[in-house]
């Protein structure tokens, strides 16, 4: 599931047996990043050490990616503006991605 290293090593193996090849940059919280293009946004940003994407409302706990099938909203950030759930929007270059809540941040 998600995808997977390919075997020729030329990318990732999506599920659908796409490979993804073509890196793009993008950018969470103004920091660049590097991913393949069509890639799910939470992995890439797993993959580049990123688990927080934002914090609780409730008590200032990490929020992240949880069910990664889109309906817990744990993963909740700000592509280009409009609110998307991490796990369902695709990396492509030059997307600007931002926590909707600061992380590390208090009042």
């Amino acid at each position: 599931m998600g995808i997977q290293p390919s075997h020729a090593g030329r990318g990732f193996e999506a599920e659908n047996g796409k490979i993804l090849t073509q890196t793009v940059i993008f950018t969470f919280n103004s920091r660049p990043f590097t991913g393949y293009r069509g890639e799910i946004l939470a992995a890439a940003l797993r993959r580049g050490g990123i688990v927080a994407l934002g914090v609780s409302a409730v008590d200032g706990t990490p929020r992240g990616a949880f069910c990664l099938m889109g309906s817990c909203q744990e993963c909740l950030v700000l592509v280009g503006g409009v609110p998307r759930n991490a796990c369902r929007a695709v990396v492509d270059d030059g997307l600007c991605v931002t926590s909707i809540a600061p992380l590390g941040g208090g009042s």
